[in-house]
C-alpha cells in the first residue's frame, strides 16, 4: 500500500542517513587518531631536539674548559721558562718579540690598520662609557697606567737591542783578534823557517803581505 511504501522509503532513509553518521564518525576518529599521532611525533622531535642542545651545550663547555687548562698550564711553562731566563736570553727574546710585532704592523694594508685601530679606540670608548664616574676615573687611570707601561716596554726592547748589538759585536771582535793572533803565529814561524822569505803583517786580525 501506499503507507506501506512510505514507511520503507523512510526506513531506507533512517538508513542512509545512519551510515552516513557512522561513516563520518569514522572519519572523524580516524583524523583524530592521526592527529595525536602527529603531535606525538611533534613532542619527540622537540624532546630530541632539546636533548641535542644539551649535549651540544655540554661539550662546548666541556670544550671552553679544556682549552683555559690549557692556556693556563703553557702560561705557567712561559712563566716558569722566563723566570729561568738569562740576561742575555730575555734580551734576545725580547728583541725577536720586537722584531716579530714590527714585521707584522709593516705587512698590515691600510684598511686592516685602520680597522685595529678603530677597534682599539671603540674599546677604550665602551670602557669609559660604562660604569659610574669612579669606575670611568678608574678606567683612565688604568689606561694612562697602561701607556706608561706600554712606554716602558718599548723602551725596554730599545735597550735589549741595543744590548744585543754590543753582545754581537763584542764577539765579533772577539773572534777577529783570535783568529788575527793565530795569523800571526802562523806567519812568524813561516819566517823562522830556512828557505823561506815570509813575511806576515797583520791587517785588521785577517791578511798577511808576502813580500
Amino acid at each position: 500500500t501506499l503507507k506501506a511504501s512510505q514507511r520503507k522509503i523512510e526506513t531506507i532513509d533512517n538508513k542512509s542517513e545512519l551510515a552516513a553518521h557512522e561513516t563520518s564518525l569514522t572519519e572523524s576518529e580516524a583524523a583524530s587518531v592521526t592527529s595525536m599521532e602527529d603531535e606525538d611525533d611533534e613532542e619527540q622531535d622537540v624532546v630530541l631536539e632539546r636533548r641535542e642542545t644539551r649535549a651540544r651545550t655540554k661539550r662546548q663547555k666541556e670544550m671552553a674548559a679544556e682549552k683555559m687548562v690549557q692556556a693556563i698550564k703553557k702560561a705557567e711553562y712561559v712563566r716558569l721558562k722566563r723566570l729561568r731566563e738569562t740576561e742575555e736570553q730575555r734580551a734576545r727574546r725580547l728583541a725577536k718579540e720586537a722584531a716579530r710585532a714590527r714585521r707584522k704592523r709593516a705587512q698590515e694594508t691600510y684598511e686592516q690598520r685602520a680597522a685595529r685601530l678603530r677597534k682599539n679606540a671603540e674599546r677604550v670608548r665602551m670602557k669609559r662609557l660604562g660604569g659610574s664616574s669612579q669606575e670611568r676615573l678608574l678606567q683612565m687611570r688604568i689606561d694612562d697606567e697602561n701607556r706608561r707601561l706600554r712606554q716602558e716596554m718599548e723602551n725596554e726592547l730599545e735597550r735589549a737591542e741595543r744590548l744585543l748589538k754590543i753582545h754581537e759585536e763584542s764577539k765579533r771582535r772577539e773572534q777577529q783578534e783570535s783568529t788575527g793572533q793565530s795569523h800571526s803565529v802562523e806567519g812568524s814561524s813561516g819566517a823562522n823557517t830556512p828557505g823561506t822569505e815570509w813575511q806576515a803583517i797583520p791587517v785588521s786580525g785577517f791578511r798577511s803581505q808576502i813580500f
